[in-house]
């Protein structure tokens, strides 16, 4: 099974995921790997055990690896 992740950073919805920790959930119950762009990813230490619910900006694609 492949994972999925977010597309857009899950903190600000408007810069490009370039780091994923934590995951979020969809209404399903699947979790889904967080993405992080670089400002949110310097600025906190929330990436490692973030918990979320996923919202409809955040778009959410398979993971290619």
């Amino acid at each position: 099974m492949k994972s999925r992740k977010t597309r857009w950073c899950v903190y600000c919805l408007k810069r490009k995921a370039i780091e994923w920790g934590g995951h979020v959930i969809l209404n399903t119950r699947e979790k889904v790997l967080a993405g992080w762009c670089s400002r949110h990813t310097s600025q906190s230490s929330i990436t490692l055990g973030f918990v979320g619910h996923a919202r409809p900006g955040m778009g959410i694609v398979a993971d290619e690896d």
